[in-house]
Parts: C-alpha cells; structure tokens; sequence
C-alpha cells in the first residue's frame, strides 16, 4: 500500500497504510519489514489522503476475476455491528498461489462464520498441496466421480473437487489466451439504486469449466446479497445452485466450511463463533432439496 499510494498518487492507498502500518504502528508488512530508509524516501508527505469510508459498500471486479465483494458498512474492531461477503466465480485460475475455489463465497460478521479452510502453514507443504488450496477446503460444489480422481500438484483423491489446471503449475497473462485455464463466465451482475448502500448485490454466472466434463455437464451458481439495514439481522444472502453432473448417480456435495462445529436439525445450520471475543452467528437454511431428501454430514 505505501509503493501503490505513491506510484499512483493514490489517497485511499496511503491512508490504508497510514491506518494499518503507519505512525506509532508496526511497519512489519507482507515479506519482512519496511525500513525507516524506504519509508522516507517513498512516502509521499503532500499527497492528500482518502477515506475507504466513502467508497460504495459493493465493488465488482470484471473478468478476468469475476468476484464481488459487498458489506453493509466500513466500521472497524471486534464489536464492528458489519458484515462482508465475498462471492467469487473464478472465470480464470492462474495456477500456483491461487486457490480452486470457483464458486466459493466467505461471510464475515463479528468474526468470521462461512470461511476459507485450512492454514498457509508453509507453502507447498502436504497441508497446502492437499487441503489448504483444494476447492473441498472452500465453499463450492463437489461431485464425486468414482472413475475420475482429482490431482493437485501431486496429490490425488476423490473429494470430487475442481479440476487443476496443469497440475497447479504457473500460469501467467497467457492464461487468458487458452481455455485450459479458463473457469467459468459472469453471466450477470446487479446493485440495487443506491451507489452508495445497494439494497442488494447480484452476481451469477456458469462454472462448469471448474469440474472436469466427464463430471460436471452444466453448472450455473448465483448469489444475492441483501443489506436488511436492521441491527438484529444485518445482511441475508441467497446462493442458488443449477448442477447437473455427466451422470445422474455421482454423488454432490454442497460444502460449507465454519470456524466451530455448527449444529444441524430439520435443513437449518447453524455457525456461531464465539473464540477470541466475538459473538457472530450464521443461520443457514437450506431450501433445496427439500429436508426429507437432504442428509447432512458434520465432518
């Protein structure tokens, strides 16, 4: 954020470094530490900062990303009354550091309850290759192929996750030019009238390039976020899935990852995350299928 902010003029960028890292605060940042040396010659003194307060609370970022990222507020701290989702339809995969998460979608309110699984332990670690970055440690869709297993840098299983493209090797720009890489497509996207505070956020779109085809023959996955500007009940969200796998006996699976054990009766959820002083609570409900057809699996 200090490099950006001064490269770009940029005052959003200085004045998010000035509240994470800046004066009185540790200068530790990403691979070691930002020298007192670096600090005065690339922190621009003249430049005027912006708040992140007064940006909109939904932000779409088109292809080749195709994720969104909406929050009903930009207040800060443990006892922050916010919350902020993330809906992510992966359009193209870059290999290595990126996860195979098409799909996947995180909520956070006074702590965070729909998560990213597993720990950056150490990279390329059996934890990393095996887990942390498979698409089983996210919230997305598994079909389990019997005949096709899942390989990820060396690791194979039948998790019936997303496929790996290239075995997770390093994908640069030329990604974008070849459909070995390529994921799925925004097929929509939608705010609500207010720029500011959009009374809903839409984004949907067809992942089925994330599976293998002898798995998956067509997937569509939307989301809608809902800012319900009520302090009791903040935000909803909707994620509606269209699956249909190559053969109609492969088992699916719809993963939702949580930061404790959640507890399950009659198709409701429920994750609470009260470690380390926080108190938030997600109900999920699930619509589809019905409860009589649903069997739930608490691992």
């Amino acid at each position: 954020m200090l490099f950006a902010s001064a490269l770009w003029k940029d005052g959003y960028f200085k004045d998010e470094f000035n509240r994470q890292f800046g004066f009185g605060k540790s200068l530790s940042s990403g691979h070691g530490n930002i020298t007192p040396v670096e600090f005065i010659c690339v922190y621009d003194a003249n430049l005027e900062t912006k708040s992140r307060k007064d940006l909109p609370l939904t932000r779409y970022f088109p292809s080749p990303k195709g994720a969104m990222y909406a929050r009903t507020g930009w207040s800060d701290g443990i006892d922050s009354p916010d919350v902020v989702a993330y809906m992510n339809l992966e359009e193209y995969n870059f290999g290595n550091h990126d996860h195979i998460d098409a799909g996947h979608f995180q909520i956070y309110y006074k702590g965070i309850l729909a998560n990213d699984a597993g720990s950056y332990i150490s990279y390329g670690s059996a934890h990393d290759r095996g887990y942390y970055k498979r698409s089983v440690a996210h919230n997305t869709m598994a079909v389990r192929n019997p005949e096709k297993p899942v390989t990820f840098q060396g690791y194979t299983t039948y998790d019936g996750g997303q496929r790996s493209p290239k075995n997770g090797a390093d994908g640069g720009m030329d990604v974008l030019e070849t459909d070995e890489y390529k994921f799925g497509e925004v097929l929509a996207h939608e705010t609500g009238e207010d720029a500011y505070a959009p009374e809903y956020s839409f984004l949907s779109g067809n992942i089925t390039g994330a599976y293998y085809p002898e798995t998956v023959e067509n997937y569509e996955r939307s989301f809608m976020f809902y800012n319900l500007k009520d302090t009791e009940h903040p935000a909803a969200m909707i994620v509606f899935d269209r699956i249909t796998a190559a053969n109609a006996a492969f088992e699916k699976a719809w993963l939702l990852n949580g930061p404790t054990e959640p507890s399950f009766d009659n198709n409701r959820t429920v994750f609470i995350n009260n470690e380390n002083g926080y108190n938030g609570k997600m109900t999920v409900d699930t619509l589809l299928p019905a409860a009589d057809n649903t069997k739930a699996e608490i691992i």
